[in-house]
């Protein structure tokens, strides 16, 4: 019997963050299992036999096999009042943004929930077109918290290189809601039958800017791509993917 190892790819992580270069680079998920997973007992009594517990549960288990932790890099607080978000991070140098209710309103209500965009310090790329999904660690919180909400999606870090997360807050209430430095606060998944593999990089500002500039203000996404892609065929080295 032949056993064909799986090939591999290297996704490349760049950050001009030190801080986020020596304090929390994104790690395989197996980095990552949720405290009450070390408490919990591989299996209990249950009248008269023994049952398994979530620990033995291989779908939870290949979750965090196969799958990659982006941690939060510095503290985050967040205070709501009177429908408005103020927010402050601790190493006084990330940033996020806002999107205007008018792009998102028919998906979810502007009067109980507000936008708010965390840049990510970290930009990634990929040689090959791998989709991955990109969500809240859902074992790692409680999965019924209202309060903040990580928008999931699926990237793909070929042609475009940034890793922001979007979030919706409650805003109809009054709360101070905090993000803590090493919390898991991503986890990316490679749709994938490669073997990926993680490397951390620093690089400059000047390089980490040209890494994802935007050419314009709608589909840039798909434009890149699409100008990418012809570049590609007319390079004489280019013989296609071969993978």
């Amino acid at each position: 019997m032949f056993f064909l190892k799986r090939k591999e790819i290297i996704l490349d992580c760049f950050t001009n963050n030190k801080s986020a270069y020596d304090f929390s680079q994104i790690k395989p998920s197996l980095n990552y299992y949720p405290n009450w997973f070390y408490t919990m007992k591989n299996k209990i009594d249950f009248e008269t036999h023994e049952m398994a517990t979530l620990k033995k549960c291989e779908a939870f288990l290949n979750y965090y096999r196969n799958g990659f932790i982006m941690p939060m890099w510095t503290d985050l607080g967040i205070y709501i009042e009177n429908m408005k978000c103020k927010y402050i991070f601790a190493d006084h140098i990330s940033t996020a943004q806002n999107h205007n209710s008018e792009q998102w309103r028919e998906f979810i209500n502007p009067m109980e929930y507000g936008h708010l965009k965390i840049m990510s310090p970290w930009h990634i790329k990929c040689k090959k077109e791998i989709n991955f999904m990109f969500k809240r660690p859902y074992w790692n919180y409680h999965p019924f918290d209202a309060d903040i909400n990580i928008v999931e999606g699926i990237l793909n870090f070929k042609y475009q290189h940034s890793s922001h997360i979007n979030l919706f807050l409650k805003i109809n209430q009054q709360k101070k809601l905090s993000i803590k430095f090493g919390d898991p606060l991503i986890y990316l998944l490679p749709l994938t039958d490669y073997n990926v593999k993680i490397k951390s990089h620093l690089i400059s500002d000047k390089e980490f800017f040209e890494l994802n500039t935007d050419l314009t203000f709608i589909n840039n996404y798909r434009i890149k791509k699409k100008i990418l892609k012809e570049k590609e065929k007319k390079c004489p080295f280019n013989f296609g993917d071969k993978s």
